[in-house]
C-alpha cells in the first residue's frame, strides 16, 4: 500500500472563510488550447452574464496559431476578466 501525498501544498491554497470575496468567476490558468482555452472561450460566449477570470496569457502566442486566436478573442470579451500570473495561487482564489 501506498499513501500519496496531495500535489499542492495546501496551505498555499485554502482559503479561510474570512478571507473570501463576493467575487464569483469561473476560472481558467494559462488559457493554452491544449489546457482547455479553446473550449473556456465557447463557454464564456454561451454564458454572458456569467464572470469569468482568465489568469496569464496562452503560452507562445507568436508561433501557435491556435493560442494566438484564443489570445485575441480574450482581449474582446466582455465577461471576461484579464489577470496576469501570480505565483500566489491563494489571491487567486479569494
Amino acid at each position: 500500500d501506498r499513501i500519496v501525498q496531495p500535489m499542492a501544498d495546501l496551505e498555499r491554497i485554502l482559503v479561510k472563510e474570512d478571507e473570501k470575496s463576493d467575487n464569483k468567476f469561473i476560472t481558467l490558468i494559462n488559457p493554452d488550447y491544449y489546457k482547455g482555452g479553446d473550449f473556456f472561450l465557447k463557454i464564456a460566449e454561451k454564458m454572458p452574464r456569467t464572470r469569468f477570470l482568465c489568469v496569464g496569457l496562452p503560452p507562445d502566442i507568436k508561433n501557435n496559431v491556435k493560442n494566438r486566436k484564443i489570445n485575441e478573442k480574450l482581449q474582446t470579451m466582455h465577461n471576461v476578466k484579464r489577470i496576469e500570473k501570480n505565483d500566489n495561487i491563494k489571491d487567486i482564489y479569494k
